[in-house]
């Protein structure tokens, strides 16, 4: 389990990894809906997860744009 609770473990972390390889990070969408469905289980996990990835995927957005 990872600090922020969701259940991960290792294949589903190779999971993500192949999606993101299939919907390349550049398309952010692609990535949280292929993500989501992975890695949720339950519409709770849907908006935990929605929080991390735009805390991650947003600011890091938003570096790249400044840069």
């Amino acid at each position: 389990m990872l600090p922020n609770g969701f259940p991960i473990g290792v294949g589903e972390g190779l999971d993500a990894i192949e999606a993101a390889g299939i919907f390349g990070i550049e398309d952010s969408l692609s990535l949280r809906f292929g993500w989501r469905s992975l890695l949720c289980i339950n519409k709770s996990d849907w908006s935990r997860f929605d929080e991390l990835f735009n805390a991650y995927w947003l600011r890091h957005n938003m570096n790249r744009a400044t840069k």
